[in-house]
């Protein structure tokens, strides 16, 4: 009896003694919940009240408290992006992809944050990640297709597809609809380009450049003379949407020629190319024009321009796929920079690459001084970019809702 009596004061004295340690450690959890959730609080207050550097530092309390958690990474991330704190914002993605793999979204949006700190080739890496796991993420799809479009030997075939699957998910998003309508054009793709176009134009009856594509479209009609008519009148219509219009006297150019028409030719050709100065096709055109007219110096010194601007071209997409492979090598932004800007390229995408030449190899006197110059004729430019939709995409991707 008193063995067994015994034994019944041991296991009393036992479950009394887990009973206890359970209570501590339930006391230990609840304050330790207590004090994530007083940290956050904190941070949403600091955010409100314009501290960022008191609502990271809540935040990231937080985290320390509990490292596993993907709701906090993800609040941390949204106010990082939504301040243009892109490197923070990129810590907290990062955070997140180890704390919690399988969250939503969490590629496309990291790869967001690396195109905006000037990492193409890491955001083209990310995204392509993203594709991998989500085929049929919009943003992802936006990202990869805009760096490829930048890189002449990348996969076309794969290009084409991305840009095709963008058009049947996002069927109303008339810069998608334009990029993959224009990558056919440019691939002689004109029949798959012409309900293309005819969805811009459903969407947008007065956008000038769908029917620019559908000129070029006519003009490569294999019935002829109609297809020349018609393109005249597309790019006629064209024009009165819009009159400052360098595709449209383009058009109007080419169709003159082929119906031989040296002065009308001649005439668009010319203002094309006030307007286009930087499109090296019209050069070609213009020589053929004036050849046709008989002004065989003009012709000549057109064809010196086009040769010239060929040079140019080839050495820009040479550059921008060395500044994409090799991120961190100021000489190949250096030279891109100050090429467009001694060819009177495009202002934005020549800032950029001299802005991210000067982030490299700070002091370069010749870059402060282009740079100087295109701020000085382009002062309106804020976000250079050298992918055409960079930031519609990384507003697209600032709006995903990871939950759904």
């Amino acid at each position: 009896m008193k063995t067994k009596m015994r034994r019944s004061n041991v296991l009393v004295v036992i479950l009394v003694a887990v009973a206890v340690a359970a209570a501590a450690v339930s006391a230990a959890s609840w304050q330790r919940t207590s004090s994530i959730h007083g940290h956050i609080d904190s941070a949403v207050k600091a955010a409100a009240a314009g501290d960022a550097q008191k609502a990271e530092a809540e935040w990231h309390a937080a985290i320390a408290l509990d490292p596993t958690n993907p709701q906090i990474y993800e609040m941390l991330a949204e106010y990082e992006m939504s301040g243009d704190r892109w490197s923070q914002a990129s810590d907290a993605f990062r955070g997140l992809e180890k704390a919690a793999p399988k969250s939503p979204h969490v590629y496309c949006r990291l790869a967001a944050c690396l195109l905006r700190l000037g990492d193409p080739k890491g955001a083209f890496d990310t995204a392509s990640q993203e594709i991998k796991r989500d085929p049929n993420c919009v943003a992802a799809l936006g990202l990869v297709t805009s760096i490829m479009v930048l890189q002449p030997d990348s996969d076309e075939k794969l290009r084409l597809e991305y840009m095709r699957r963008l058009s049947t998910l996002a069927p109303s998003d008339i810069d998608f609809l334009h990029m993959y309508a224009e990558e056919l054009t440019n691939e002689y793709r004109y029949e798959e380009m012409r309900p293309v176009a005819a969805k811009i134009l459903a969407l947008s009856p007065s956008d000038a450049e769908a029917y620019n594509l559908l000129g070029y479209a006519d003009l490569a009609s294999p019935k002829q003379p109609e297809g020349v008519k018609m393109a005249q009148e597309d790019f006629r219509h064209s024009l009165a949407i819009n009159s400052a219009n360098g595709g449209a006297h383009f058009g109007l150019g080419r169709a003159a020629l082929r119906l031989g028409n040296a002065k009308e030719a001649v005439a668009n050709l010319e203002t094309a190319l006030t307007m286009r100065p930087d499109a090296p096709r019209i050069n070609y055109e213009l020589s053929t024009a004036y050849r046709m007219a008989g002004q065989r110096a003009k012709a000549d010194s057109a064809k010196d321009r086009f040769l010239a601007w060929q040079q140019v071209n080839a050495e820009h997409r040479q550059l921008q796929v060395r500044c994409i492979a090799y991120p961190k090598d100021p000489k190949f932004p250096r030279r891109l920079g100050l090429l467009l800007v001694e060819s009177n390229g495009d202002p934005a995408e020549a800032l950029y690459y001299l802005k991210k030449a000067n982030e490299l190899a700070p002091g370069d006197a010749k870059v402060v001084e282009a740079m100087r110059q295109v701020n000085a004729s382009s002062p309106r430019l804020r976000h250079p970019s050298p992918i055409g939709m960079g930031e519609g995409l990384v507003d697209r991707v600032s709006a995903i809702d990871p939950s759904g």
